[in-house]
């Protein structure tokens, strides 16, 4: 019996068929967990592949910065619909000066603004602490234009100069200082300045008012690059008069002058110069006139 019950080379029959059953367990058992995992896979891979091209497009839909790819694209569009309405308004004053013959006439508010420190408050936002700000109705009289320039006489009916009393915070100080010795020489502490932007307003909306038709204000003139210095003045003198500051534009004065100066150059010949150049000239003859001075500027020029 003992002999029957081992194979040919001595193996315990009943131990080898004890192991093949235990072989034949585990097979079926790894069968069985194949074809549950290939049904898992047939239910949730779907939805893994779906998961991740929605996390792919949540990551296309904003910049390597974080930033909002709908909101930029919103951004963009209003900004290119902003530069064309403003061209448009300043290519229609500037051809209506000329078929009425009265370019050198037309009227334009300019604005500046001097600032001590800004600050970040979002993404392209910032908050300006203002320092000064000049505002003045003109006409161009009695111009003699060349291709190169243009030379011209600015009469200024209202000039009007608002110099600020503010409190540097901590932690801005040095700053507001080194924008100061940089740009202008307004000190931190002038107790002679301005600190009431209800009046502040009632001045700028003097001139405003008498220059509106109808109920339009007319647009501002800065330098392009003072527009969101300006936007932060606007929004002081509203937080100040609760008055409304929307119906108010800020347009470009380097656009404003090279409309003029090649309007004004086509009386003699055709030669207009792009706006790039435009820019430049205006910022050079800008730097380098002198004589328009408010008197806290002349006398800090010539203490």
């Amino acid at each position: 019996m003992a002999i029957d019950n081992r194979t040919t080379i001595g193996e315990d029959v009943a131990q080898l068929e004890s192991e093949q059953k235990k072989q034949t367990w585990e097979l079926t058992c790894v069968t069985f967990v194949l074809q549950n995992l290939v049904y898992k896979m047939g239910i949730f891979e779907p939805k893994a592949k779906d998961s991740k091209i929605k996390t792919q497009m949540a990551v296309g839909n904003r910049t390597t910065i974080g930033e909002d790819v709908a909101q930029l694209e919103s951004e963009q569009k209003n900004e290119e619909e902003f530069l064309q309405n403003m061209l448009q308004y300043i290519e229609s004053i500037v051809c209506m000066g000329v078929q009425h013959n009265n370019l050198q006439n037309l009227k334009f508010i300019f604005i500046h603004v001097n600032w001590f420190y800004r600050r970040d408050i979002g993404i392209n936002k910032c908050d300006f602490c203002l320092a000064e700000f000049a505002f003045a109705e003109f006409s161009i009289q009695n111009g003699i234009f060349t291709f190169n320039n243009l030379v011209y006489k600015v009469v200024f009916k209202t000039y009007t100069v608002i110099i600020l009393k503010v409190k540097i915070p901590l932690g801005w100080r040095r700053d507001a200082l080194e924008t100061s010795q940089e740009t202008h020489p307004i000190t931190m502490k002038l107790d002679d300045g301005e600190c009431e932007f209800a009046l502040m307003y009632d001045k700028f909306s003097t001139i405003m008012k008498t220059n509106r038709t109808g109920r339009k204000f007319p647009a501002l003139f800065t330098m392009k690059d003072l527009c969101p210095v300006v936007e932060s003045l606007l929004q002081r003198l509203n937080e100040g008069s609760s008055e409304p500051i929307d119906d108010y534009l800020i347009y470009s004065i380097e656009t404003l002058f090279a409309d003029l100066r090649n309007a004004a150059v086509r009386i003699v010949d055709d030669r207009s110069i792009p706006l790039v150049v435009a820019e430049m000239e205006f910022a050079k003859d800008l730097s380098s006139t002198r004589g328009f001075e408010c008197e806290f500027h002349k006398t800090a020029a010539n203490p």
